[in-house]
């Protein structure tokens, strides 16, 4: 799955878009959404380091999507394990926490669900447009007894912060 720049301009309002600036601002937001959220877009087998929080038999890998686990390795022994929901039971407790556990999953999407698929794009867009744009998006705001403060504008929308928490395992709940 790839994000093109023929589906950027259908998602966004960007006016005649820089393929140049698309092809490098994509990549990073696509890096981002992974190394914050935990959200892999696109389908890959990996070799997860995971550090568990507390000795016990069932963990759950800060990524998302986990499509399948297929080997559980921890203080280099394979574990018998079984893979439900998100969760990881093995069938023996892991106690010595300070060693990582190594997991092997299949991750990603293979198709992106249409909101998240938006939400990236509208991050791209607003990145976009920053570059675009000479200033920095700083708004001023002066408050009724005038004082005067300046907000630089976060990097990544809210709409598209709060379509990351929903796929995220890495939010406790969502609203």
């Amino acid at each position: 799955m790839s994000f093109s720049f023929e589906d950027f301009l259908l998602y966004t309002k960007a006016p005649e878009a820089d393929i140049k600036l698309f092809s490098i601002l994509a990549p990073g937001v696509l890096t981002q959404v992974e190394d914050t959220y935990g959200i892999i877009l696109s389908p890959v087998t990996k070799d997860v380091k995971y550090f568990l929080k507390a000795s016990g038999t069932t963990f759950e890998l800060p990524l998302a999507p986990v499509n399948e686990v297929t080997k559980v390795v921890h203080d280099g022994v394979e574990q018998v394990f079984t893979f439900y929901g998100n969760d990881i039971v093995t069938a023996t407790s892991l106690s010595d926490i300070r060693k990582p556990v190594i997991v092997t999953a299949n991750l990603g999407y293979t198709e992106v669900p249409a909101d998240l698929k938006l939400a990236v794009y509208q991050h791209i867009e607003s990145l976009y447009f920053r570059a675009k744009n000479s200033s920095d998006n700083i708004e001023k705001v002066v408050n009724t007894s005038g004082n005067t403060t300046f907000f630089r504008e976060d990097s990544t929308p809210k709409l598209s912060r709060d379509i990351y928490n929903k796929y995220s395992n890495r939010v406790i709940a969502y609203y």
